[in-house]
C-alpha cells in the first residue's frame, strides 16, 4: 500500500467499530500473535493495513437508501481500498432482517486492462444489464408504469455512452490498458 491508500484506510476506520486483527500489543510493547478483535481507536497503522488489505475497512454507500427496504434492510461497502485508477473493484451488499444479517452477495469488478492482467473480474456494463433484464421483467407485468420506461431508457443511455467510451478507446488502440 502507498501512503495516499494508507491515509485512506485510516479515514475509513470507525473509532468504535470492532476490527479483527491477527495480533495485539500490550502496554510495554511486547507482541502477542492470535486472532482476535480491536476497536478502530485502538488499531496500529499496521493493523489498520492489515485489516484493508482483508476487506475489513470499506467505506459504506448511500445512493441506494431511496426507499424504507433500503434505508433499513440493505448496506452497501467497499471492501478494498481504491487501486490506481482511482476506483474501488470490490464491493458487499448485506442484506438484514433486524439485526441478523440473511443474505450477502459480493461484487469483484474487472481490476486492470483486459491485455495487462487478464479477466478478473464483473464489468459496470453487466451489472447495469441485470438490472436492466430486471426493471424490463417488471415492465412487462403487473408492476409496468412510468418510472420503469424512464429508468430503463437511463440504464440503455448509459449503456450507449459506455459503448462509445469503448469505440473510443479502441480507435486509439489503448482498449483493454490501464491507459487514459
Amino acid at each position: 500500500m502507498n501512503k495516499e491508500q494508507i491515509r485512506e484506510a485510516v479515514n475509513l476506520v470507525e473509532p468504535e467499530k470492532e476490527y479483527p486483527v491477527s495480533y495485539t500489543i500490550d502496554h510495554s510493547g511486547e507482541k502477542h500473535v492470535g486472532e482476535t478483535k480491536l476497536k478502530g481507536k485502538d488499531l496500529t497503522e499496521n493493523q489498520i493495513i492489515e485489516a484493508a488489505q482483508k476487506g475489513f475497512i470499506g467505506r459504506k454507500l448511500y445512493d441506494h437508501k431511496n426507499n424504507k427496504f433500503n434505508r433499513e434492510c440493505v448496506e452497501v461497502v467497499t471492501t478494498d481500498l481504491r487501486a490506481s485508477d482511482n476506483a474501488h473493484h470490490k464491493y458487499a451488499i448485506a442484506v438484514f432482517d433486524g439485526d441478523m444479517q440473511v443474505e450477502q452477495c459480493v461484487l469483484n469488478f474487472q481490476n486492470g486492462g483486459l491485455k495487462e492482467v487478464g479477466a478478473n473480474g464483473i464489468t459496470d456494463q453487466s451489472l447495469l444489464a441485470i438490472v436492466l433484464d430486471r426493471l424490463r421483467s417488471f415492465n412487462g407485468g403487473q408492476f409496468g408504469c412510468r418510472e420503469n420506461s424512464i429508468a430503463i431508457t437511463k440504464i440503455e443511455e448509459a449503456l450507449l455512452w459506455m459503448e462509445k467510451r469503448s469505440n473510443d478507446r479502441a480507435r486509439r488502440n489503448v482498449e483493454g490498458e490501464r491507459l487514459a
